[in-house]
């Protein structure tokens, strides 16, 4: 790690500061010889004797050489690749400005000009192979009295082959990234990118993330449209943003340039021009707000203040005004003038002052107010440190309170303040302070000592509150915690334990001292987190935890201490190998969840747990795991294809359906590896047990072998007797894909039979059905015509999916002028996809 001062290439660059430290890099702020301040990103140190040393360097390399493939304004520019020592550096321009994180929701002409750069800088990046994966508000940085965005942090950037299956890693940011980004091998695309392009567009706008890709792909939560949220955004935006938030990749716009076609389409004068409108009645409200500050209606005061707050940064012509109304009579007012200062974001010096003095304000919610606005400032509003601190030292210990935020949101400036206030003897002042530490993060390294002081306490929620801010500083915390390992007190160790979890797999230099720890039994449940958040690198460990949970077993203890030790052998995953005897025994614990825990552990050692396969397939007929079928199923496939053997025999289980059931879900998980138990699936797919049935049908499609006897059997299945099995027999014959053509005649005519079928689940198995008829052949004539009868079924869910899917067969007239009808639809959803439909269909035509 380098300090500052530090001498780079010969003179070259000297270090200024530590500014980052997240992922697997450590970014500095240099100054070059000719005096321009530069960027330059490390690795963290790594032992170069580790096998994957050079895997790490090569990476680095590769993402600078990338970086400079994509020459554009909007994309952060570097400048060499250089090495020092053992260490490769990367030197970049430095961008002084903020990141769009910092800008709080914009108006949609702002949000849309910044959305437009980036979405140009990404089709740059893309015409060179690359997909960025980490598109988000704080990945964008806008220049400093420019309206100019970067896109910045190409740390995960990795190369693509468009609509190819490839392995990535599987880094991501909730709520910005898709749903093919949390699948190690998937498809990617532009289409990933514009994923997050347009979750960062619903940010800027809404000031909300959408709702994440995982929950709606998986639990089925809704997306709420942007326009629900904010009133003002246009409907062909907030159209844009939704399309751009499809889950499946297949219906997002492919390319960033479609995307955003989306926005810049013949309409967009008239926005504009409505947005200016928009901005001349603004400017004439805020002025008539600030006039209102001076009536004498208290209330008018008041509500005048708290409209100007609303309104945030556009109201900047406000500030005199509101500055004066920090000295209204009235409290409410002047809390109201406080949060509105804080919202417009003018940090000068006279607005820091003035709320600096109003945190000694009589009341209460002013201090507050004046508090949070500051914290709004961050490193702006440095010269109010004393102020806040003092704030700080005069709050009662039960009294919640905002000083320790906004000196966390001012940052570095703050760190000596807090060191000084973490020898407070006052408890609430110095837990605050140290919780202020965590937040600021990895650059307030200089705390660690103080911050350790604290967790050496006897009292064990500072200790607590010491180690969480520990934990956030990151990898520079490590050593001395590991000295605080070794001092031996349980009441040190335990807290020290629960830091270095939070670490996480940049402690593994600790997990020596971890099983020192371990084995002297006293702070048990925070080394057992330590050695389960650093994974993979704690496997020195397996044969304490193994020798741990051989004695939990056998002894009286709460479930919660057996659980634990099983998560923690399953994070180690395959190096684990040596607990799958224990964790068979495990399987046999009296408390399901620990029996659920041990099921989970064995699926992530993956293959090295083929001795469980027996023991797994039991759990089939555990009663208490009934709800748990999948979750058994994962653990089987995650072993692979050695357990396709037991689960044929488990297939012909008579007396169990619920293990016939399993055991199909199992090989569903397997996939192709489970060819040889295609006979005996075709068998089950007439198992009286519908869920049997369909488990079977759901396994045939993805073992996707043998498809001359496997199709005959999928369409006699179309006609089962329950719903969800046609609905995952024509879900198997798509996944077959264009080898099951065959199945044409067969899909259209089931959905017409499946309308005529009794039960509530009707409309999902004719909504499959329309899908895989896609799948197979878009260009079927029959296809399509199925599409347009299925535009009068009498469910909107099916009328939406065949409005929706006829984007993709070959158009016609037929097409056109059922999609044109749709558009009259009862149904809103049916008429927006009928509209989407044709609209495509144009653009392509």
């Amino acid at each position: 790690m380098w300090t500052p001062g530090h001498i780079l290439q010969n003179g070259k660059y000297t270090i200024e500061q530590k500014i980052g430290g997240g992922g697997f890099g450590i970014t500095y702020l240099a100054r070059h010889k000719n005096g321009d301040l530069v960027v330059i990103k490390t690795l963290k140190d790594i032992d170069p004797n580790s096998p994957d040393f050079d895997k790490w360097q090569q990476d680095f390399a590769n993402e600078a050489l990338r970086l400079q493939k994509c020459q554009h304004p909007h994309v952060v520019r570097v400048h060499e690749l250089i090495t020092e020592g053992m260490t490769w550096g990367m030197v970049m321009e430095y961008i002084e400005g903020e990141d769009l994180a910092y800008r709080g929701v914009l108006a949609e002409s702002e949000a849309l000009k910044y959305i437009r750069q980036v979405g140009d800088a990404l089709i740059t990046v893309h015409g060179n192979g690359l997909l960025h994966r980490d598109v988000k508000p704080r990945n964008i940085m806008v220049r400093a009295g420019k309206d100019e965005a970067v896109l910045i942090d190409f740390g995960i950037a990795r190369e693509f082959t468009p609509d190819l299956t490839q392995t990535h890693t599987e880094h991501r940011t909730d709520f910005y990234s898709p749903p093919e980004q949390y699948e190690r091998r998937a498809k990617r695309g532009s289409y990933t990118d514009v994923y997050s392009l347009a979750a960062t567009l619903y940010k800027l706008l809404t000031g909300q993330e959408p709702e994440s890709a995982i929950s709606r792909a998986i639990y089925g939560y809704p997306l709420k449209p942007p326009k629900e949220i904010n009133q003002h955004i246009s409907e062909q935006v907030n159209s844009a943003i939704l399309k751009g938030l499809e889950v499946k990749p297949e219906d997002r716009p492919q390319s960033v340039k479609e995307w955003i076609g989306l926005i810049n389409s013949s309409t967009q004068p008239l926005i504009l021009n409505s947005e200016t409108l928009k901005q001349e009645q603004l400017n004439q409200r805020i002025q008539r707000l600030i006039s209102h500050l001076s009536l004498p209606d208290v209330e008018d005061r008041y509500a005048a203040a708290e409209a100007l707050e609303k309104i945030g940064m556009p109201a900047q012509k406000a500030v005199p005004a509101l500055i004066k109304a920090l000295e209204d009579e009235d409290e409410r007012v002047r809390g109201n003038a406080a949060s509105a200062l804080g919202n417009i974001g003018l940090a000068t010096k006279d607005v820091i002052f003035v709320l600096s003095q109003a945190l000694e304000d009589e009341d209460e919610f002013v201090c507050d107010c004046a508090g949070f606005a500051l914290g709004r400032f961050g490193s702006a509003a440095e010269e109010a440190i004393p102020a806040l601190a003092k704030r700080l030292k005069r709050e009662s210990e039960n009294r919640r309170s905002n000083a320790a935020p906004a000196l966390a949101q001012i940052g570095q400036a703050a760190i000596p303040t807090l060191v000084e206030l973490l020898k407070d003897q006052k408890r609430h002042v110095h837990r605050k302070a140290a919780q202020a530490l965590g937040d600021i993060g990895s650059v307030a390294e200089a705390a660690i000592p103080d911050l350790i002081e604290l967790l050496k306490q006897k009292e064990q929620i500072s200790a607590r509150v010491a180690a969480s801010a520990l934990g956030k500083i990151g990898q520079a915390a490590v050593l001395p915690l590991i000295d605080a390992l070794r001092l031996g007190e349980w009441y040190v160790q335990e807290p020290a334990a629960y830091a270095l979890a939070e670490i996480g797999s940049e402690a593994k230099a600790a997990v020596p001292a971890l099983i020192k720890a371990l084995d002297d039994g006293r702070s048990f449940f925070g080394v057992v987190s330590a050695l389960e958040k650093i994974g993979s690198s704690a496997e020195p460990a397996v044969p304490a935890l193994v020798k741990l949970l051989k004695k939990l077993l056998k002894s009286e203890n709460p479930p919660y201490f057996r659980q634990k030790v099983v998560a923690a052998l399953g994070e180690i995953g395959a190096a684990a190998k040596p607990a799958v005897p224990v964790l068979i025994n495990a399987l046999e614990d009296p408390d399901a969840s620990v029996r659920r825990d041990t099921v989970t552990a064995l699926g992530k050692i993956g293959l090295g747990a083929k001795e469980a396969i027996p023991a797994l397939i039991a759990m089939f007929e555990d009663e208490e795991l009934r709800f748990n079928t999948d979750m058994i199923a994962s653990a089987l496939g995650g072993i692979g294809s050695d357990a396709v053997p037991a689960l044929i025999e488990a297939l012909k289980n008579e007396q169990s359906k619920n293990t016939r059931y399993g055991a199909a879900s199992s090989l569903e998980e397997i996939g192709s590896g489970a060819r040889d138990a295609v006979p005996v699936l075709l068998e089950t797919l007439k198992d009286e047990y519908d869920l049997v049935r369909s488990a079977s049908a759901r396994a045939l499609g993805k073992i996707g072998s043998d498809i001359e006897v496997v199709i005959p059997a999928l369409i006699e299945a179309l006609s089962d007797e329950d719903n969800f099995v046609r609905g995952y027999a024509a879900h198997a014959l798509g996944d077959i894909g264009s080898a099951a053509e065959v199945a044409i005649h067969a899909l259209a005519e089931a959905i017409k039979n499946t309308t005529k079928a009794q039960g509530s689940n009707s409309h999902l198995a004719r909504k499959s059905i329309i899908e895989s008829l896609v799948k197979i052949s878009p260009e079927a004539e029959e296809v399509a015509f199925a599409l347009i009868d299925a535009l009068q079924d009498e469910s909107y869910v099916v009328r939406s999916s065949a409005a929706h899917e006829l984007i993709k067969v070959d158009p016609r007239v037929e097409v056109i002028a059922a999609l044109q009808e749709a558009c009259q639809d009862e149904d809103e959803s049916v008429r927006q996809a009928a509209k989407e439909a044709l609209k495509q269909i144009q653009e392509q035509s």
